[in-house]
């Protein structure tokens, strides 16, 4: 099933004494701040090439152990985590992990391809092609039987398919840690025994899975490798899942041979059979007992002294198609490689699996000499400990070719390893840089020499798709910064991904698109036939400006209301490829402001056309573009206002304050009270409403700039005067381009707001 996928490098997550602590309620009239403990003091480990299921009863915090490990929780946080036995740089970790929440977080309109390419084009770096790209996004839809649905929109897609999609989305830079939120809610017995298996086969291949489950049937429990199981947020067992029950026997507790054990362990932690917590604490010693933890997939490959010295820097890959690569240790000729604090080669890392093929894999430092074999099948992949011997397995593509990520080279002492230049690891070969350098490599500071080794074999296919440019056939090692280069696209790349993405969305989206359009055009068609040429009757001014009015509420309200309902919505798929490294904030943020531009201009632009003209305004083109700019700078101002609400609130919370902070905007424009008629205590709350100013550029578009006087069909009109009626409504003084000056400086800062209210956010959410 997984042909087209490579291994993944090992990955051990270890943490110790780990507890987490929300504030509780108050009680009434209580001021001392008291704590709930989540997490309280729990121990473990968890191992590459293992399925492990992370179990408990509701509220045991299996949901919150597996945010704190994936670094969603780091406020309140206490106890150490380790990665491969070095402390956790929690920005380099967030590279190399990819968390798939309990809910399936996708843009409803975008296609299944469409939302695979997108995820392709931000998180494989520079070193790819269009065509390799497209080759990695059809292997893992193949894999993961997607093929047939590639062109069905993500709204459309059944349960099972939308979270095989969450999967292949992160699997497309193929991470080795993969954290999973309940992933068999909402599907039947069929799609949740699918999932699972895809979760073990994924396993097989050197990753790191750890998922949380609720209460698996028998099917689903046989399927985990490794069980931790929490109650009341402390861990009663820790171990494989044949030693659940044995482990439970020998505290006391005596499953019956007819029962499923996850029931059983779950009504034990739940008190069903009495207060058994505390007594499986501490028998678990809180997950610090191994007793049932079986053999070490790692046993033999690392020392004390190697996790001393280990750095997670080391291990902190992106693909750079599939395959992966640890440049460490030194090669038998010529050529070696040298590292201040390099970490220890990880070798012949196996693992046996009941349910199964038994996977062996090699992450050997390699000798880059030698000719490169080939095969079909990655399952087949055996590395041999002889001294003369060694074979590697590579994934192929569908026509046959090698994939130029896919390679295999011979360590010193015989043993074969998988290689890949992936950008993230200590060598790599990217196309867009002249030593192959990767993008989230630092060069060693001044002093440290990193010895040269000859890479013609490493990277010939990256030198084709680079347009056969030439590339320097030596590579530097250089140590990792982790606070650099978080992302593996530039800040440009993912602004034009997002931004095409976006705009996909909106036009794909009735309510973004035809909604908004028919109503621009019935409104516009209304308000024309209600004040049908009365734009030059002298009789009619006051007519004519609660026209202006209306079209102010209008574009206000139409620009508004769907920002405040979209943005909300697409929160939760933003917070999720956001931590997962797809791309920052600020290229999401201006990519979302700048999508809806265009239609920001165009619709009220329709409006004005009909409704202008239809009442008889005057017949002049500059007023009519200067009419068009106020509604437009309005209808910015208005989407601004949303996007800053958006930001801070939930939906439900945002539909009420979007027109509920529009009453005092409205009532402080000038329409319904006079600016010179407002007490002087509130007067200032009319120079922070956007109305006022656009209120005031509509009627000065209208009625100023010395326009010669309206007809009268009575024998005397009081305001045939356009500047009689501006001193009316206190704006004879006003000037147009000061409003237009104000309402784009409005703009500016409230989008400021809004970027800096979401980072705020989440920030607070973490």
């Amino acid at each position: 099933m997984f042909s087209k996928l490579p291994q993944s490098q090992p990955v051990t997550i270890e943490f110790n004494d780990l507890s987490y602590k929300v504030a509780a309620p108050r009680p009434k009239g209580q001021v001392k701040k008291e704590w709930k403990t989540i997490l309280d003091g729990v121990t473990g480990t968890f191992r590459p090439g293992q399925l492990t299921a992370i179990m408990g009863p509701s509220g045991a915090g299996k949901s919150t152990l597996l945010n704190v490990l994936a670094g969603y929780k780091v406020r309140n946080v206490e106890g150490s985590i380790r990665i491969n036995g070095a402390a956790r740089n929690l920005q380099t970790f967030r590279k190399i992990q990819a968390y798939i929440m309990q809910d399936d977080y996708l843009l409803p309109y975008i296609s299944v391809d469409e939302a695979m390419m997108a995820a392709a084009n931000l998180k494989l770096g520079a070193g790819f092609t269009h065509q390799s790209r497209r080759q990695v996004v059809d292997d893992v839809l193949e894999t993961l039987g997607l093929s047939s649905c590639r062109n069905t929109r993500c709204l459309r897609l059944s349960g099972g398919q939308r979270k095989r999609l969450s999967i292949a989305l992160e699997l497309l830079n193929n991470p080795p840690v993969m954290f999973f939120d309940e992933p068999t809610s909402g599907l039947d017995s069929t799609s949740c025994s699918s999932c699972v298996s895809l979760l073990k086969t994924l396993s097989q291949g050197g990753r790191t899975i750890i998922c949380t489950i609720h209460q698996p049937s028998s099917r689903l429990f046989q399927q985990f490798d490794q069980l931790y199981i929490l109650s009341r947020g402390s861990c009663i067992y820790r171990g494989t899942r044949s030693n659940l029950v044995p482990a439970l026997a020998a505290a006391g507790l005596d499953c019956p041979g007819y029962h499923n054990p996850a029931d059983f362990v779950i009504e034990a932690a739940s008190g069903e059979y009495g207060d058994w917590t505390s007594p499986l604490v501490e028998a678990a010693q809180n997950g610090r007992s191994r007793t049932w933890t079986g053999p070490d997939p790692l046993a033999g490959q690392f020392t004390a002294d190697d996790f001393q010295q280990s750095d997670e820097t080391d291990f902190a890959i992106s693909r750079l198609a599939n395959g992966e690569l640890l440049a460490d240790g030194k090669s038998n000729g010529g050529s070696q490689l040298h590292h201040q604090n390099s970490s220890p080669p990880l070798q012949n890392c196996s693992s046996s699996h009941q349910n199964g093929p038994s996977l062996q894999q090699n992450f050997s430092v390699s000798h880059l000499s030698g000719p490169l074999p080939r095969s079909n099948d990655i399952s087949s992949h055996h590395s041999s400990a002889s001294a003369n011997q060694g074979v590697s397995s590579l994934p192929q593509y569908v026509d046959g070719s090698v994939p130029h990520h896919s390679r295999a080279a011979q360590h010193p002492n015989g043993a074969s390893g998988a290689l890949s230049s992936a950008p993230g690891s200590p060598l790599s070969c990217e196309a867009d840089e002249p030593c192959c350098t990767s993008r989230l490599l630092e060069e060693q500071a001044a002093g440290d020499h990193a010895e040269r080794v000859q890479l013609g074999v490493l990277c010939p296919r990256l030198e084709a798709d680079a347009g056969a440019r030439p590339l320097d056939p030596v590579c530097r090692l250089q140590r990792l910064d982790s606070g650099r280069e978080l992302y593996r696209t530039t800040a440009t790349t993912q602004f034009c991904v997002l931004l095409k993405r976006t705009c996909k969305s909106i036009v794909r989206d009735p309510m973004l698109t035809m909604a908004r359009l028919a109503s621009h055009l019935l409104f516009g068609l209304l308000i024309g036939s209600l004040y049908f040429r009365i734009g030059n009757e002298a009789k009619d001014v006051y007519n004519n400006a609660a026209q202006l009015f209306f079209a102010l509420m209008f574009l206000l309200f139409s620009a508004l209301m769907p920002t405040i309902l979209t943005f909300p919505l697409e929160m939760s798929v933003f917070k999720k490829e956001y931590m997962n490294c797809w791309y920052s904030v600020k290229s999401y943020y201006l990519a979302k402001t700048l999508a809806d531009l265009p239609f920001q201009i165009a619709f009220p632009v329709i409006y004005d056309a009909i409704v202008y003209f239809m009442t008889s305004q005057p017949l002049e083109w500059d007023r009519f573009c200067m009419f068009c700019l106020m509604t437009i700078l309005t209808s910015l101002v208005a989407q601004s206002v949303g996007l800053v609400i958006g930001a801070c609130c939930g939906i439900q919370l945002a539909v009420f304050l979007g027109p509920v902070t529009m009453i005092p905007i409205i009532l402080f424009s000038g329409f319904f009270v006079n600016l010179n008629t407002i007490p002087v205590w509130l007067s200032w709350v009319s120079y922070i409403s956007y109305a006022r100013y656009s209120f005031q550029g509509l009627m000065l578009s209208v009625y100023g700039f010395g326009r010669e006087d309206m007809h009268c069909s009575l024998p005397y009109c009081h305001f045939r005067s356009p500047e009689k009626f501006l001193k009316e409504m206190d704006m004879l003084d006003a000037d147009y381009w000061t409003d237009v000056a104000v309402l784009c400086a409005m703009t500016v800062c409230l989008r400021l707001i809004g970027y800096f209210v979401l980072r705020w956010k989440l920030k607070m959410e973490r």
